[in-house]
């Protein structure tokens, strides 16, 4: 993050050492004459002249010749050297298509890495000169007899467009050339049998009735189809899930005790009436679990425990009075907690002591006075650039600081303490309309 500096800044003709101008890969939206950068895309340093960003070139002089690239398969020749106000370059290349080709149509061709045509074939057909596209017109002398293979394109003469056959059509499925060219025949599998197409698609099937399928071996987890026999005896072969099966007390869906026979591992009931169930006693909102078919049941207290009526001694809290050292007691129903005296007067410390338990033991000033601190904002209005803080702190043993009241960073600008109350901020420029700035004093 850049720190902003909003005055000039005079070296008094010392070095401005190890510097390096911003590096960017385009010019700035905007400048000012005499800016300066490094652009990092052409590698070169430009400075702005009011109107455009212009490069600082390394030298002058003019050029005399030019050099050729060898190693490609064309580049620059030059005629007239050293080159002169009537001196040529052109781009040089082989000529290895004899000569210009005049006649309209699509011709294979092979490019070199410069661009240049290097080869070509024969033209695939006369383009039209009337029609879209730069096909050949669907004439006798443009039609081969090599048959046409599934995934080629062939010319539908009624669309007058080429069309791509699908990868099946040689395989189940026939195809004649008729005059609105390929036309869809009946479906025929592999041997030539017509299809019959009442048959499920394999491709999301509706069934009706009732389908029925192989049955899987238990513990399969595969995509294979899960009848109803394969589920049941899934969810039978489960064991230890918890299950709640009900409520028991006066009232209760299970009966008013818990079961003693035909108990399973997680089955769970809920008391709704206060009493002793199997050997514990329970309140309403409590449950058990059996962890045994025997049945062995497990107690789980809902939390909602009597009221705390007791405070245990420790340190810092008491139950009588905030003047008392005594923790630790009954709590009545109007009882009250404390936190016992810490010994240290109330007041404001610079210093201060505090036990393992966050208590404040001891407290001090240090003999230091207590520092303050004045924040004001600065408003641009485009004009002004100068303004006057009273900050009232009664020193210019103050510290200042500004920042911009928008990105928060710090700025350098001219500070002047005026008076032990007052301090004037100085810009090279007037800041702008409703830009704002704070001023933060402290001494």
């Amino acid at each position: 993050m850049a720190k902003s500096i909003l005055v000039d800044l005079n070296l008094n003709q010392n070095e401005l050492q190890n510097s390096v101008m911003q590096n960017l890969a385009s010019n700035p939206a905007s400048g000012v004459a005499g800016q300066m950068y490094f652009n990092t895309a052409v590698n070169k340093l430009r400075v702005y002249d009011g109107t455009d960003w212009v490069n600082l070139e390394r030298g002058t002089g003019t050029v005399t010749s030019v050099a050729i690239d060898n190693d490609t398969d064309g580049g620059l020749t030059v005629s007239g050297s050293p080159i002169t106000s009537s001196g040529t370059i052109t781009l040089g290349h082989s000529n290895v298509l004899g000569s210009a080709q005049t006649t309209s149509g699509i011709y294979p061709i092979k490019i070199d890495k410069n661009g240049h045509i290097t080869e070509y074939g024969t033209a695939l057909g006369t383009v039209s000169t009337t029609a879209d596209g730069l096909m050949p017109a669907n004439k006798s002398a443009n039609q081969s007899s090599t048959p046409v293979g599934s995934n080629n394109y062939v010319w539908d003469a009624t669309q007058a467009k080429y069309a791509k056959l699908p990868a099946t059509a040689f395989s189940d499925t026939t195809y004649t050339d008729g005059t609105a060219g390929y036309t869809l025949k009946a479906k025929q599998d592999g041997n030539g049998n017509q299809i019959d197409t009442t048959y499920a698609p394999i491709a999301s099937p509706t069934f009706t009735g009732t389908p029925t399928a192989p049955t899987a071996t238990a513990g399969t987890n595969t995509t294979q189809i899960a009848t109803t026999a394969f589920v049941t005896t899934a969810v039978s072969a489960i064991s230890g899930g918890m299950v709640y099966k009900g409520t028991i007390g006066t009232g209760g869906t299970a009966g008013s005790t818990l079961p003693t026979t035909g108990v399973k591992v997680g089955d769970t009931y809920k008391i709704i009436t206060d009493g002793t169930y199997a050997g514990q006693a329970a309140k309403v909102g409590d449950m058990f679990i059996a962890t045994a078919t025997t049945p062995t049941w497990s107690y789980i207290p809902s939390g909602d425990d009597d009221a705390v009526t007791q405070v245990t001694a420790g340190v810092g809290l008491n139950t009588t009075s905030d003047d008392t050292s005594v923790d630790g007691g009954s709590i009545t129903t109007t009882g009250t907690l404390y936190l016992t005296k810490s010994g240290v007067t109330a007041g404001t410390y610079q210093g201060i002591t505090v036990d393992k338990y966050g208590r404040v033991t001891s407290a001090s000033n240090m003999g230091y006075s207590t520092l303050k601190k004045y924040t004001g904002t600065i408003t641009g209005d485009g004009t002004t650039s100068s303004f006057d803080i009273t900050h009232s702190l009664g020193s210019r043993d103050i510290t200042v600081q500004i920042y911009d009241g928008t990105t928060y960073e710090d700025v350098i600008v001219d500070i002047v303490r005026a008076t032990t109350s007052k301090v004037t901020i100085s810009f090279a420029t007037p800041p702008v309309s409703a830009k704002t700035y704070k001023v933060v004093c402290i001494g």
